[in-house]
C-alpha cells in the first residue's frame, strides 16, 4: 500500500489536479524532460492552448537530440557550391564628400567550409539555435577609387585589385523551420556573422611599376568598405548555410524522427497552428503598418542624390565627365506585405517574433540629371524599379500585465532585379552602365539606410496599436 500511495502522488506530480503537463522541480523524476515540458494550460503567460501533451513533449526531446547532431555531424561534410553561388554584387560606395570607390567582379575566393559547432533544435517552436565556423573567407575583385576634387583637376583614378581575408568568420543566432509535410525546411535566418579580423590586400601600378600593400582594417575609410562587402557576404552566406541545412533537414522526415504515427500527426497540427498564430499577427501589424503609412502620406521618401565623377580614354587623352541627380524619391512604403512563415522564439514571459516581409512595389524617380563631358552634355529623368526585395523584422513581445511590445531589428536585407530607365542621354549612352552601377550603389548604401529610416519609424508607431494578448494568450 505505501508503493502504490508514493506511485500515485508521483503520477500527481507530473499531471497536476487537471491532467496537463507541469514543470517538474528540480530532483524530481521529471528531469528528464526539464528543457522541454511546460506549465499546464492554465498556468503558462504564452499560447497556453498549445501546450504539448506529454507523450509529444518527450518525442520532441529525443527528436531534437537527434536532429542537433545529424546537423552538427553532417554539415561538416565537403560540399560542391557552383561558382555562381559564389558572386557577389558590384558596389560603389560614397566614402564622404569626395571621394568614391566602385568594386566590381566581386566573388568568394574559396568555397566556405560550414562547420556547425553547435545546433540547438527547438522543436515545439520550430526554430533552431545555431553556431557556425566558416574558417577564413576571402573576397576578391577590382576597385576604383575617384576624387572628384583631384578629377576636376587631373583625369586621375586609382584602380587596381584587392582581396579581403576575414579570418576566422563566424556565425550565432536562430533559424526558423518550417514543416512542409513530412520534412523540415529553414526560414528567416537570424543570424549575425562576424570576422574576428579583417585584412586587406590591394595591388595597383604605378610609374609602370606593380605595388602591393597590405593592412589590417581598422576604424578608418577601409572600414566602412569592408562593412559594404561584409553585408553583402551575409546574403551569401544565408543562401549557402540554408542550401546545406536544406538538404540534411531531406533526409531526416518527420515521422521517422519523431516515431509513432498518431504522435507525429499530432505534432503537424500543433506546428500548423503555432505558424498560424505568428503569420496572424504579423499580418496584423503590417495591415495597420500599412493604413498608417498610407493615411499620413508617408509612402513617399526623399532620397540621396548621386554626385559622380567619371573618365574615358580618347586614343592617348583621357577625359572627365560628371553625373548630377536632384530631387529623388522612394515610392511605395505602404505596399509592407508578408512574404514567408514567421517565426517565434519562446522566452519566459513571452516570445520574439522574426520573419521576412517586403515591399509589393518599389520604385525610385529622380526629377531631373544633368551629365557633362567636357563641359557639355544631356539632362533628363531616372527611373528605376526594384524587382525583388526582403525585409528582416524581428518584434519582441513580454506579455506583462501591461504587455511591452519592442521592435528589435527592421532592416532591407537585399534588392534585386533592378530595371533603370534614363531619358535623354544621346551621343552619351555609353555610361548608362556606369549610372545603373551608381544607382544600384547608391541604392545598397545611402538608400537603404534612409529607407530602414522610415520603416524603424513607422513600424515602432503602430506597435502599440496592435494588442499581443489577441494572439499569444
Amino acid at each position: 500500500m505505501k508503493t502504490q500511495a508514493i506511485l500515485i502522488a508521483a503520477v500527481a506530480l507530473l499531471l497536476g489536479t487537471e491532467g496537463g503537463l507541469i514543470k517538474p522541480s528540480p530532483g524530481t523524476a521529471g528531469d528528464l524532460l526539464q528543457g522541454l515540458t511546460r506549465p499546464a494550460p492554465n498556468t503558462r503567460k504564452v499560447l497556453p492552448n498549445l501546450v504539448l501533451s506529454p507523450a509529444l513533449a518527450k518525442a520532441l526531446y529525443y527528436a531534437q537530440i537527434s536532429l542537433s547532431s545529424t546537423i552538427q555531424r553532417e554539415a561538416k561534410l565537403i560540399n560542391k557550391v557552383p561558382e555562381k553561388e559564389l558572386v557577389l554584387d558590384d558596389l560603389h560606395i560614397a566614402i564622404d564628400d569626395d571621394i568614391s570607390v566602385q568594386l566590381s567582379n566581386l566573388k568568394l575566393l574559396n568555397v566556405p567550409s560550414i562547420d556547425v559547432t553547435s545546433a540547438n533544435a527547438n522543436l515545439e517552436f520550430l526554430n533552431l539555435a545555431l553556431d557556425i565556423d566558416f574558417g577564413t573567407l576571402q573576397v576578391g575583385g577590382n576597385f576604383e577609387v575617384v576624387s572628384k576634387k583631384t578629377l576636376a583637376e587631373i583625369p586621375v583614378t586609382s584602380s587596381g585589385e584587392f582581396i579581403l581575408r576575414n579570418s576566422p568568420f563566424k556565425g550565432t543566432g536562430k533559424v526558423g523551420l518550417s514543416l512542409q509535410t513530412n520534412f523540415y525546411k529553414t526560414i528567416n535566418y537570424d543570424v549575425v556573422y562576424q570576422p574576428t579580423g579583417s585584412y586587406l590586400t590591394v595591388s595597383y601600378l604605378q610609374d609602370n611599376e606593380r605595388i602591393v600593400s597590405a593592412l589590417e582594417v581598422q576604424e578608418h575609410q577601409e572600414a566602412k568598405v569592408v562593412a559594404h562587402i561584409n553585408r553583402q557576404l551575409k546574403n551569401v552566406l544565408n543562401r549557402l548555410v540554408q542550401k546545406r541545412l536544406d538538404d540534411i533537414l531531406a533526409g531526416v522526415p518527420v515521422d521517422k524522427l519523431i516515431g509513432e504515427t498518431r504522435t507525429a500527426e499530432s505534432y503537424r497540427k500543433h506546428a500548423r497552428r503555432l505558424t498560424a498564430v505568428a503569420n496572424d499577427y504579423v499580418d496584423k501589424l503590417l495591415n495597420v503598418a500599412r493604413s498608417y503609412i498610407g493615411d499620413k502620406g508617408l509612402s513617399e521618401v526623399d532620397i540621396p542624390n548621386i554626385d559622380a565623377s567619371f573618365s574615358k580614354k580618347i586614343l592617348f587623352v583621357t577625359f572627365h565627365g560628371s553625373f548630377t541627380t536632384r530631387d529623388g524619391h522612394a515610392r511605395n512604403l505602404a505596399t509592407l506585405t508578408r512574404t514567408s512563415d514567421i517565426t517565434l522564439d519562446y522566452n519566459t514571459g513571452g516570445v520574439k517574433v522574426f520573419g521576412s516581409v517586403g515591399l509589393t512595389q518599389l520604385e525610385l524617380r529622380y526629377n531631373r540629371y544633368e551629365a557633362k563631358f567636357q563641359g557639355i552634355g544631356p539632362s533628363g529623368t531616372v527611373d528605376a524599379k526594384v524587382g525583388s526585395n526582403s525585409i528582416f523584422l524581428k518584434v519582441n513581445v513580454l506579455l506583462a500585465a501591461e504587455p511591452s511590445i519592442t521592435l528589435e531589428d527592421v532592416h532591407i536585407e537585399y534588392v534585386k532585379d533592378i530595371n533603370i530607365k534614363v531619358t535623354g542621354l544621346g551621343i552619351l549612352d555609353w555610361i548608362l552602365s556606369k549610372i545603373v552601377t551608381w544607382i544600384t550603389g547608391l541604392l545598397n548604401d545611402k538608400i537603404i539606410s534612409a529607407l530602414d529610416s522610415q520603416l524603424q519609424q513607422h513600424i515602432s508607431g503602430i506597435l502599440s496599436l496592435v494588442d499581443p494578448t489577441e494572439f499569444f494568450r
